[in-house]
């Protein structure tokens, strides 16, 4: 399996975008979340999901009733009242699966995004005495960076040494896939795990993965995919937009993804 990377380029007259919206079978979706307003008084064109989600109409109610369970019933609002809190994990499960077309075993909803990304490493990165480097996007998110260094380090390697970043060429703002596939040859066997955003909201890029052949050295067959964001492994679901802020339940899922 190996990382695509693709560019979509559209018309950028407001007719074009207009007919897409008419088209669009979600579009119903936009009225049930608070657009804030623009300077000029009207509604914002809102872009910043990845960051933080629009907020649902309906999350007031919702918090509100975790309140309630909570004034009411304290500590026993773990199993009791109208959604108990023990079992959000298997409550959960079976609407998550079916957001990613997987099954209810292979996703839980659990932890934050540097848990979840230090479980999958503990897991997927087995460096050897000379298979031990790990290929990362250039940029990615300070917690990834965080997550992978102190991994690492755990292992006895050197940060500056074993994590190998893939940049944009001079002049572009989005990796190329071509530049992807060579920098796995590139690093060949010493390549130990690759950790790629499916979204690199950094650079408006968006990765797909699919069946690719051998790229000419053994360990482009061996390596370990993770990509963050929903799917595969995903962290902070929140910024899909489907999902409201800090105050959400729903905050990461993980699905470890091996590559054979």
């Amino acid at each position: 399996m190996a990382i695509f990377a693709f560019d979509d380029h559209f018309p950028s007259h407001p007719e074009f975008a207009a007919t897409l919206d008419a088209q669009d079978p979600l579009r119903r979706f936009r009225e049930q979340f608070h657009i804030p307003p623009a300077p000029d008084g009207g509604e914002s064109i809102y872009f910043c999901g990845n960051s933080l989600g629009l907020q649902p109409r309906t999350v007031r109610a919702a918090i509100e009733q975790e309140l309630e369970s909570w004034e009411r019933q304290a500590v026993e609002g773990h199993f009791r009242g109208k959604s108990p809190w023990m079992p959000y994990h298997e409550t959960l499960a079976d609407s998550t699966a079916r957001l990613v077309g997987a099954k209810p075993l292979e996703v839980i909803v659990m932890n934050n995004l540097t848990t979840n990304l230090h479980l999958l490493l503990i897991s997927f990165y087995r460096p050897t005495a000379t298979r031990y480097k790990v290929l990362m996007e250039g940029g990615a998110f300070p917690s990834d960076q965080y997550a992978v260094e102190s991994q690492v380090k755990l292992h006895g390697y050197a940060p500056d040494d074993a994590i190998v970043e893939l940049v944009p060429r001079p002049g572009e703002r989005t990796l190329r896939t071509e530049d992807i596939e060579a920098k796995i040859r590139e690093v060949g066997d010493e390549l130990a795990l690759v950790l790629l955003g499916v979204l690199i909201i950094t650079r408006a890029r968006h990765l797909i993965c699919k069946p690719l052949p051998r790229l000419g050295t053994p360990s482009a067959l061996r390596w370990a995919s993770i990509w963050r964001m929903r799917p595969a492994t995903w962290s902070c679901t929140y910024m899909i937009g489907m999902w409201t802020s800090p105050a959400g339940v729903l905050t990461n899922t993980s699905t470890p993804v091996p590559v054979a």
